[in-house]
Parts: structure tokens; sequence; C-alpha cells
């Protein structure tokens, strides 16, 4: 630095410089140059700064895109499938780009198969999530994670091809799915998600998917059908018949009090002179010997009316007229009968 005459020199600071022995002052050197210290005498001790290349003490030019520049008249590209900013003075400033990983500035590795890397920079390659596989290398989306297809399960993280399973028996899933859990009942099949399922048996019906229960088809109605997914597959007993909930075959069909037949079959009522008490194919009771009913689809014996006095009548009787008189008795059927005289 200048001084006047018999006065002490300044050193000139870093980046100036000072050729002649005099006391003119220190020179800047070219923009983006710096000198190794202090006290520089040439121009040609301006050197490019890190970031920066040329010749000493000449322009110096901004490192490209994709190169470093540790200072002087140096400049080197990045490794392959890495990258770096304008102005980047260090091989740590190029960094991998998406699809490849390592360390900043060193060599970068495509990501496997099953992988991904979205970002640039040094971190890992993430895992395609279960119920996902890929084949593809140096991936830069979770687009390339191709789901397991419906139906099917994958538990694998970072899959390569695809490792998808079956789910078990008369289940289902949704497209990529990711644990074997998510295999559910379908309509009609009944048990644990994640299980094979078993059918609804007849007698039976199940709408909807999932772990619910089978639902017993009502009383008066029965179903031959197996994994029913529909209540409409409960169909009415025949006429005069009934049958407990969740009959499986029309044979649980039976006929109802007053009514006879087989079972399965529509039933015709007990005639008048008999009755029936229970449900069932049982044939109809005979009303007792000097009684009568006149009533047809009769369901105890409490119809079973007295002949009238010095009257009587077969078991059976279906009319009054049938209760005649005794012997030694006199009179009009189904009448009180008067002794001979």
């Amino acid at each position: 630095q200048a001084a006047a005459d018999g006065v002490s020199c300044e050193a000139c600071e870093v980046a100036w410089y000072k050729p002649a022995t005099d006391n003119s002052s220190c020179l800047a050197c070219p923009r983006n140059a710096e000198t190794v210290g202090r006290s520089a005498v040439f121009l040609s001790e301006c050197r490019c700064s890190a970031g920066f290349w040329g010749g000493d003490g000449e322009n110096c030019t901004e490192c490209a895109g994709g190169s470093w520049c540790p200072g002087g008249n140096s400049t080197y590209r990045c490794e392959a499938y890495s990258n770096s900013p304008s102005g980047a003075g260090n091989y740590t400033d190029c960094i991998c780009d998406a699809g490849y990983s390592g360390a900043d500035g060193l060599e970068c590795t495509a990501c496997p198969g099953g992988t991904y890397k979205e970002r640039n920079g040094s971190s890992g390659c993430a895992l395609c999530p279960a119920g996902t596989f890929s084949a593809s290398l140096a991936a830069t989306s979770l687009a390339v994670c191709l789901p397991c297809a419906a139906d099917t399960y994958s538990e694998t993280e970072g899959a390569t091809a695809d490792e998808c399973l079956a789910c078990p028996g008369n289940t289902f899933s949704a497209e990529g799915s990711a644990v074997i859990t998510e295999c559910t009942c379908l309509a009609g099949y009944t048990g644990d998600d994640g299980t094979a399922c078993a059918p609804c048996p007849a007698g039976t019906f199940k709408p909807t998917t999932g772990t619910g229960v089978c639902i017993s088809c009502e009383t008066d109605s029965y179903s031959e059908s197996v994994a029913a997914k529909n209540e409409s597959t409960c169909v009415a007993c025949p006429s005069y018949t009934r049958s407990d909930k969740g009959s499986a075959s029309v044979a649980g069909c039976t006929c109802v009090a007053g009514y006879t037949g087989l079972d399965g079959l529509e039933c015709t009522a007990c005639v008048a002179g008999t009755y029936k008490a229970q449900n069932g194919s049982a044939a109809c009771t005979f009303c007792d010997a000097d009684t009568y009913s006149t009533a047809v689809g009769a369901v105890g014996p409490g119809v079973c009316g007295e002949c009238p006095e010095h009257t009587r009548a077969d078991a059976g009787s279906g009319l009054l007229t049938d209760c005649t008189c005794r012997a030694g008795y006199t009179g009009p059927d189904g009448t009180g009968c008067s002794p001979c005289s």
C-alpha cells in the first residue's frame, strides 16, 4: 500500500497486488480472482477463486453447471449421473441425480429394481411399498411401482417382480393390497379376513362382503342354495305348511296343525270328523265314537261334540246326522231319540 517517503509501507491485502516499487496504490485483481496471501507483486499472482476458472491474471469465468472448479484454470466434470449448480467450487457440490444414489461428489449408482428416488442428492433409494413391484432401474417416481392385481396381495417391500400371492379361497382384495388381511370374504361366504371363507349353508344368505355372518331365511320359507347372496333365494313354503328359521330344503316345510300331507308338499285340511293338534306329516285323528264334528281343519278334540241323547255315531263322524238312534230307541237322525213304545 502506498506510503509517504520515510514512512513504513503496508502489505497489499489478499486479492490486491503492486508490481512497482513506488508509493502508488495496490491494484485489484480481476473480478472473482484472489491471491494466495498478502503482499502480491504481480498480476499473475491473481488466481481465479473456487467456482471460477481462467488463466492466472486473466478474467475468470463462472464454472458451468454439471462441473466444479477448484480455482485457477482447472475445471472438472461431475461424475456420471450427478450434477451441480453453476459456480460449484468443490467436488462435493456434485450430487446424484434422481434415480441414482451415492455420496456427494462420488460415483452414483442406479436405484435397483423395486426402488426409486424422486430427488437429487445423496439420500438412499426408497423401496416400493408392499402390494407393489417394479423391475425398472434408475426409477425416479413411485409411479413405477406397479400394484398387485385385484384378488392378490404382497407383503414384500421392494419387490422386483410380480410376487403377488392369490387371496385365500372365496375372498377378494382391491388392487395393490399389501397384507393378507385385506383379502376379505365375498358376498355369500363368511369367515375371518385373510383366511379361506366358507360358503353360507343352504337356508341362509349374505348380501355383503367382509366378515359378516350368514343370515337365516325367515320362518315359513326355505332355501336350498349354497353361498346365496340375496334374500330372494328364500322361497315361501307350500300352502298350509310351516318351517323353522333357516330351513335348508323344502322338506323342512311341514304341515301346520289341522292339515296333513307329505313334508315339502301342499297340505290338505283335516276333514270334518277329524282333527290334528301338532305340526308335521301325521294323519288326522278321528273324533271318538258317539261324537261328531263338522269343522274342517280342526286343531284339537274340543271340536268333537257329543251326539244327542240315546244316539250313537262311528269314530270320525262329520255330520250331526251321523248320530243315529240306538237299539230300542226311535227318532230322526241327529236328534234325541225316544224309547220304543
